[in-house]
């Protein structure tokens, strides 16, 4: 395993991912703002992975879930929009941070799943409310912030309990 905080580890990688992304784009494979983002995004993942710490971890997930949603943007599907795509690709992006730092023992972090599962559900959220009654969405929607109460009281209440 590579020595923690390897300078010559991160160069190598950087180096290389901008590379591959430089010449993805100049072979017309993928536009060259998706492949930098995919690169670097991958260049710092990869070191958190090989250092076997959270730090670059976090900006790596975050810039490989917006370059993979800009890629399925522009390669969208009809009735799903850009922005969709970018949103679904970030929230990726939070729930592989949340997977990566799970397997490699980095401690259980649950803040990039919670992050990552809103993103998500906001992305697919109008493809799925067609599949509910009308009404079952208008409630939903207007009583959603009661869950906020909930969870607000069950964390006060099981913080005073302690």
């Amino acid at each position: 395993m590579a020595k923690r905080g390897s300078s010559r580890l991160f160069l190598g990688l950087v180096l290389a991912a901008i590379g591959a992304a430089l010449l993805l784009a100049r072979m017309h494979v993928v536009s060259q703002g998706p492949a930098v983002l995919l690169a670097i995004g991958g260049a710092l993942a990869l070191y958190g992975v090989f250092a076997r710490t959270f730090g670059p971890l976090v900006p790596g997930c975050i810039l490989l879930g917006l370059g993979s949603g800009m890629l399925l943007g522009d390669r969208g599907v009809e009735g799903f929009g850009v922005v969709r795509w970018q949103l679904l690709g970030l929230g990726g992006g939070f729930i592989l941070l949340f997977l990566l730092a799970l397997v490699l023992g980095l401690g259980l972090r649950w803040w990039p799943l919670v992050v990552g599962g809103v993103l998500a559900g906001v992305a697919v959220l109008p493809q799925i409310k067609g599949l509910f009654d009308p009404q079952v969405v208008v409630a939903f929607r207007t009583y959603w912030p009661v869950l906020l109460i909930a969870a607000g009281l069950y964390l006060v209440v099981r913080d005073i309990t302690r």
